[in-house]
């Protein structure tokens, strides 16, 4: 989900000032122009249907939330824009999607296996998973 909004204008003095990693101006975006872009796992599939898909998804939410964080907050995100002051709201979502096409040998689709390998020391720290589980379902994805 990719919300787009404007934010309401400020005084001269709160405007921010160019020429950091932030600057929009160097990005082609003008100032009163902003992109922000989060997730919302529930819009994450697997077909066929796989139980390591599943507890993918599992340990990834569960593991988000037990650090403060959201992996749903995509759809709340124009709301959360608006009560921030940000006018003139839009959002595109955007849904990544692989397959293996016949003839085809190239791994199509890797976050599903890299996001688990990649958060496993969290997920064990916080007591959501053993490490063995989570090398079975890298392996199984």
């Amino acid at each position: 989900m990719v919300p787009w909004g404007r934010p309401r204008r400020r005084q001269a003095r709160d405007r921010p000032r160019g020429g950091g990693r932030g600057d929009v101006r160097q990005r082609g975006v003008s100032e009163r122009e902003r992109s922000h872009e989060d997730i919302d796992f529930t819009g994450s599939f697997c077909h066929p249907e796989s139980d390591a898909y599943r507890l993918y998804v599992d340990l990834y939410t569960r593991t988000a939330f037990s650090r403060s964080g959201d992996p749903n907050i995509g759809p709340r995100l124009p709301g959360l824009l608006a009560g921030a002051g940000c006018e003139d709201i839009s959002f595109t979502v955007a849904q990544p999607a692989g397959c293996k096409a016949a003839g085809y040998e190239g791994d199509v689709k890797l976050v599903a296996p890299l996001t688990p390998e990649g958060i496993a020391d969290a997920t064990v720290s916080e007591g959501l998973e053993s490490r063995g589980e989570i090398v079975a379902t890298v392996e199984e994805l």
